[in-house]
């Protein structure tokens, strides 16, 4: 006789459903005989099951998608994680050689030293396996493992940290074995050198020991050649020994600045400025133009006699940065005046005297001569009239007003100035 309940069971496994249709009254042995047939031994809801043989008591009785039984899903473990405590304190190409086609090498490199924690630990969780109502085990996968990937150098503590138990550098790498690597005496040594190239600085990491000719090979390579500070190579010779030792910004080298040449110099045997109490016009500034503020008396020479001496430009000294390129320096400009002929050039240009008997007609780094002095007695005004001389002049008198002198050098007025005056 065909039953009234037909059995439904998922495809993973994990529930089984009931219908009923109308037919003769049943109970729960019918109920039972066709779970069982569909291999359904697991996982019951007795509530559903108890309901379900009720019905079946009434031969109208009809229900659809009952739920009786629920299988456990399998629960897969978590992976287990590092919670890493490290600096990126190297850059990958200063570790390891560019990879393929120049590419910097992947990675995340640290300098440790023995029991420096490294992470944090936490383990894996086991997964659990699941059962479907038909008593069939379903399969869980358990978490992974980082301290599987743990390699030399490193060791779990019992309160779950990541200790390093050597010194050197960690080389973090996405799947592949966690270990601390040696770090080589000239790898310890990290050269910047400053945008302007006027210094070099360093940082020491722990590492294996070295010396001073590790320090040399190192600054060579970075091409540091000048400037190295003796205080810093004798202090880095003697702690490269230590392979804890470590430092930053240590400064090994200096460059030079360049030292500018200085200018030449005219220092004159005679007085620039003139002796208290003269009425001397005044001096003849670098326009040819008469300053009534600053006045000079007219100086007398004999030939031969030493007007002064005069001290030539220097170049400088040129500067070099710590790569060893030179700074050049810029040179003093010659400030000789010019010489007239009244001054004798074959002495010239350290020792300067008079070629001959005159006056002194100078003007600070542009000229000086030795000229001609004529003497004006009295006043020059409307009896005299306008004066013109070559050279200088000594008027005994003054300057009356509507008068005018010209001269080529110094004038020395004894009196007054009302008028005017010009240098050509």
């Amino acid at each position: 006789m065909e039953s009234r309940v037909e059995v439904q069971v998922s495809e993973d496994g994990l529930e089984a459903r009931l219908c009923v249709v109308p037919g003769r009254a049943s109970n729960r042995e019918e109920l039972d005989s066709a779970l069982s047939e569909a291999g359904v031994c697991k996982g019951f809801i007795d509530e559903a099951l108890d309901s379900l043989a009720t019905g079946l008591a009434d031969p109208n009785h009809a229900c659809r998608d009952v739920l009786v039984a629920n299988g456990q899903p399998a629960r897969n473990g978590s992976d287990g994680e590092l919670d890493f405590s490290l600096s990126r304190d190297l850059p990958a190409s200063h570790v390891e050689p560019p990879a393929k086609k120049g590419k910097a090498p992947e990675g995340y490199f640290s300098v440790v030293i023995p029991r420096q924690e490294i992470a944090v630990y936490e383990a894996p969780r086991k997964g659990e396996a699941g059962w479907s109502v038909r008593g069939e085990v379903l399969p869980c996968t358990d978490g992974k493992d980082p301290l599987d990937l743990i390699g030399e150098g490193l060791e779990c503590t019992p309160n779950g940290t990541l200790n390093a138990t050597m010194v050197g550098v960690v080389i973090r790498r996405k799947g592949e074995e966690l270990r601390v690597r040696p770090l080589p005496a000239e790898k310890r040594l990290l050269v910047s050198i400053s945008e302007d190239s006027m210094s070099a600085k360093v940082r020491v990491f722990p590492g294996e020991t070295g010396d001073a000719n590790t320090l040399g090979s190192v600054l060579a390579q970075a091409g540091v050649t000048a400037g190295i500070v003796p205080d810093a190579q004798e202090l880095l010779a003697e702690k490269l020994a230590d392979p804890l030792f470590a430092v930053d910004g240590l400064v090994v080298a200096e460059g030079s600045e360049p030292i500018p040449g200085t200018d030449g110099v005219f220092s004159p045997n005679f007085a620039e400025e003139a002796p208290a109490g003269s009425v001397a016009a005044g001096k003849v500034d670098e326009k040819g133009q008469i300053d009534f503020r600053n006045r000079s008396l007219l100086q007398p020479v004999e030939a031969d006699e030493l007007l002064g001496v005069y001290s030539a430009a220097t170049k400088g000294e040129p500067g070099t940065t710590v790569l060893g390129e030179p700074l050049p320096a810029p040179a003093g400009a010659e400030r000789m005046p010019n010489l007239g002929n009244g001054i004798d050039k074959k002495k010239a240009p350290d020792t300067i005297c008079a070629r001959r008997a005159g006056v002194i007609l100078y003007q600070e780094a542009k000229q000086l001569d030795v000229v001609d002095a004529s003497e004006h007695r009295g006043d020059v005004d409307l009896s005299s009239g306008n004066l013109r001389v070559g050279g200088s002049v000594v008027i005994s008198g003054s300057v009356m007003s509507n008068a005018r002198v010209e001269a080529t050098g110094d004038v020395v007025i004894a009196g007054l100035v009302e008028g005017g005056w010009r240098r050509e």
